[in-house]
Protein backbone atom coordinates (compact mmCIF):
# COMPACT_ATOMS: atom_id res chain seq x y z
CA UNK A 1 0.00 0.00 0.00
CA UNK A 2 1.65 3.28 -1.11
CA UNK A 3 0.51 6.82 -0.30
CA UNK A 4 1.84 9.94 -2.05
CA UNK A 5 1.81 13.36 -0.35
CA UNK A 6 0.26 15.55 -1.53
CA UNK A 7 -1.91 13.40 -3.78
CA UNK A 8 -2.39 14.03 -7.51
CA UNK A 9 -5.28 16.46 -6.85
CA UNK A 10 -3.02 18.47 -4.51
CA UNK A 11 -6.03 18.57 -2.14
CA UNK A 12 -5.91 15.31 -0.18
CA UNK A 13 -3.22 14.10 2.17
CA UNK A 14 -0.56 15.81 4.17
CA UNK A 15 2.70 14.70 5.72
CA UNK A 16 4.27 16.94 8.36
CA UNK A 17 7.76 16.77 9.89
CA UNK A 18 8.25 17.78 13.53
CA UNK A 19 11.96 17.75 14.39
CA UNK A 20 13.64 17.13 17.75
CA UNK A 21 10.76 15.35 19.48
CA UNK A 22 11.24 12.61 22.04
CA UNK A 23 7.67 11.40 21.57
CA UNK A 24 4.65 12.28 19.41
CA UNK A 25 2.92 13.12 22.70
CA UNK A 26 5.28 16.14 22.94
CA UNK A 27 3.83 17.81 19.80
CA UNK A 28 2.05 21.09 20.41
CA UNK A 29 -0.03 20.96 17.22
CA UNK A 30 -0.68 24.73 17.17
CA UNK A 31 2.79 26.14 17.90
CA UNK A 32 5.41 23.42 17.27
CA UNK A 33 7.73 24.35 14.36
CA UNK A 34 7.13 21.98 11.47
CA UNK A 35 7.62 21.48 7.74
CA UNK A 36 5.28 20.00 5.15
CA UNK A 37 6.75 17.08 3.26
CA UNK A 38 6.48 15.88 -0.32
CA UNK A 39 7.02 12.25 -1.19
CA UNK A 40 5.61 8.87 -0.32
CA UNK A 41 5.22 6.22 2.36
CA UNK A 42 4.65 2.52 1.65
CA UNK A 43 3.36 -0.10 4.08
CA UNK A 44 4.48 -3.70 3.48
CA UNK A 45 1.55 -5.02 5.47
CA UNK A 46 -1.06 -3.59 7.81
CA UNK A 47 -2.57 -6.05 10.27
CA UNK A 48 -3.76 -4.90 13.70
CA UNK A 49 -2.27 -8.05 15.25
CA UNK A 50 1.25 -7.49 13.83
CA UNK A 51 3.80 -4.66 13.73
CA UNK A 52 3.54 -2.36 10.70
CA UNK A 53 6.57 -2.42 8.38
CA UNK A 54 7.26 0.03 5.58
CA UNK A 55 9.49 2.63 4.01
CA UNK A 56 9.34 6.33 3.20
CA UNK A 57 10.97 8.80 0.85
CA UNK A 58 10.23 12.47 1.56
CA UNK A 59 11.76 15.89 0.96
CA UNK A 60 11.28 18.79 3.41
CA UNK A 61 10.38 22.37 2.48
CA UNK A 62 14.13 23.10 2.68
CA UNK A 63 14.99 20.27 0.24
CA UNK A 64 16.34 17.95 2.96
CA UNK A 65 15.79 14.28 2.02
CA UNK A 66 14.22 11.99 4.62
CA UNK A 67 14.43 8.33 3.59
CA UNK A 68 14.24 5.13 5.55
CA UNK A 69 12.45 2.02 6.69
CA UNK A 70 10.33 1.68 9.83
CA UNK A 71 8.55 -0.67 12.14
CA UNK A 72 5.59 0.65 14.11
CA UNK A 73 3.26 -0.90 16.62
CA UNK A 74 -0.44 -0.35 17.12
CA UNK A 75 -1.45 1.64 20.21
CA UNK A 76 -4.74 1.92 22.02
CA UNK A 77 -7.26 4.42 20.73
CA UNK A 78 -6.92 8.02 22.01
CA UNK A 79 -3.34 7.59 23.25
CA UNK A 80 -2.58 11.19 22.19
CA UNK A 81 -5.66 12.46 23.97
CA UNK A 82 -8.41 14.59 22.47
Amino acid sequence: MKFVFPDESMKVGSAIYFSDLESPKAINWNTQPHQRLKGWVRFDQVDSELPIHGEFDFVTEYSVPLKGRFEARWLKKNWLGD
